[in-house]
């Protein structure tokens, strides 16, 4: 049987999975009045299964790595499938069942993707609705591209290239970055090589900058010794928020010294069980003039929403506080098109972002998120973090997952913003009224957040580990708060 060998980044995904934690794309779709399965049936294979091999092959392992196999006896109806709503099939009998989906494992005997069909779902819209559930496994595509895959199936009133995804991430530049990654692959365990990076920006600093570092209350702070990530700090505020140079190596450096996530009240192993919430009904206009008021984008509000909420969580759960979180949050290397690789494939990196809590100003609030936002921006941080997977994924198992469990135990979780179509979109003749995601987490991460736009909403998918978050609605109903007292 021919095969096609996956990529190191793609086998990654599947190397990762654990049953507390399985790499699985998940998103729902809420459709007016009724699809006729045959009609969706026939759009999947035309626009996706006939177009892209990879729906139609199993994965295999061989020798070290894993490899695409054509599956012989596909059949789309085993991928395909309508489903009785469970319970009382409402919102929350779907967000349940959903839930109830993570620890469920794909049969590797076929393609990892399926599609469940339900009719009749009320709750997510006035009328009774068809409610969609993909489930793809994360070595097949990353989120971005599925977002373009989804676009890809759906109709639009118009041809406007406005219906497409804006771009997100940006082209690998060269320069000291580039040059550089040769010996970040032969020593990206090793912390002194990237804290060597951090002292060496320091010698294009002007000299008086220089001096205060070592003369001035930085160097008598001993909670710098105690806390190495505060001197990257120091020497991070010295340069402007625009300093490629400076901003990528106080990032890596930041990300090799720090510990383990501040332990809180979501702190522990995960367990198998999980639990889901959505965040619907916020308008991205309104975000945006709360934006624009005061000097940020939608994702600076949007982040600082989920700060204010996720300082009162914690709040309520007794726990001690805590100033900073941090997340690993996905970065296109390269922005969408309109025409996908053949392969689809993974082409992103998991970046390191701190998220300020307990900050009560909103102004401050902003500003602060702003500004670590900027240094990221600003930074090839993506770049370098795409080699270092690299690595990871071609290193034996036994110590691939243990880097993969080292950088999770620095994060909450994974935090997500996906920007979807502009414009109504329709699947087999019927409109979609809206649509959300779940990110898998990995590790002892307990928690997920999915932002999505679509069409002049924002929605976040909410999951959780039952075990450490029981009730991820909660964290929903805070973000919805935060998002009135906000805007309003």
């Amino acid at each position: 049987m021919p095969q096609a060998p996956m990529s190191p980044t793609d086998y990654s995904w599947l190397r990762m999975d654990r049953p507390t934690n399985l790499m699985h794309i998940r998103c729902g779709l809420w459709y007016a009045g009724d699809i006729a399965v045959g009609d969706l049936k026939s759009v999947l294979l035309e626009r996706m299964v006939n177009r892209y091999a990879v729906f139609k092959q199993r994965a295999v392992p061989v020798g070290g790595g894993w490899s695409w196999e054509d599956a012989e006896d596909f059949d789309i109806d085993r991928h395909v499938r309508e489903v009785a709503p469970p319970g009382a099939g409402d919102k929350d009998a779907m967000l349940a069942y959903l839930a109830a989906l993570f620890p469920e494992q794909f049969n590797f005997d076929i393609p990892l993707w399926d599609v469940e069909v339900f009719r009749g779902v009320t709750g997510f819209v006035d009328e009774p609705c068809t409610f969609v559930i993909q489930r793809f496994h994360h070595a097949i595509m990353d989120g971005i591209r599925y977002v373009q895959l989804l676009v890809h199936l759906h109709d639009f009133a118009g041809e406007s290239a406005d219906a497409l995804p804006a771009p997100v991430g940006r082209q690998a530049s060269g320069g000291m970055i580039t040059a550089g990654l040769q010996g970040l692959r032969r020593g990206v365990t090793d912390a002194v090589d990237v804290a060597r990076h951090a002292l060496w920006s320091t010698a294009h600093l002007p000299q008086t900058a220089a001096a205060h570092l070592r003369h001035g209350e930085f160097a008598s702070d001993l909670a710098v010794l105690v806390h190495p990530s505060r001197l990257i700090d120091a020497v991070e505020r010295l340069g402007s928020v625009d300093n490629e140079t400076l901003n990528t190596a106080s990032e890596l450096a930041r990300f090799a010294v720090s510990g383990h996530e501040p332990h809180t009240a979501w702190s522990g192993p995960p367990s198998i069980r999980k639990r889901v919430s959505l965040v619907d009904d916020m308008e991205l206009a309104r975000i945006k003039q709360f934006g624009k008021r005061h000097g940020g984008t939608v994702n600076d509000v949007l982040l600082a929403m989920i700060s204010r909420a996720l300082t009162h969580y914690l709040a309520e759960q007794g726990a001690e506080s805590v100033d900073e979180i941090h997340w690993m949050v996905p970065v296109s290397l390269a922005p969408p098109d309109r025409d996908l690789p053949a392969e689809l494939g993974n082409n992103f990196a998991l970046i390191y972002l701190p998220m300020p809590l307990g900050i009560t100003d909103e102004e401050e609030l902003i500003a602060a998120v702003k500004e670590r936002m900027s240094r990221l921006k600003h930074s090839q941080e993506s770049t370098v973090a795409f080699e270092i997977q690299k690595v990871i994924a071609r290193a034996p198992r036994p110590l691939s997952v243990g880097l993969s469990n080292l950088f999770a135990s620095k994060t909450v979780g994974v935090l997500t913003n996906v920007p979807g179509p502009t414009e109504p979109m329709y699947l087999a003749g019927a409109e979609a009224l809206g649509w959300f995601g779940f990110v898998p987490t990995s590790g002892d991460e307990p928690l997920g957040l999915c932002i999505f736009s679509n069409n002049g909403k924002v929605l976040v998918g909410v999951s959780t580990d039952a075990a450490r978050i029981p009730h991820p609605e909660r964290i929903a109903e805070l973000i919805k708060q935060e998002y009135a007292a906000l805007v309003d």
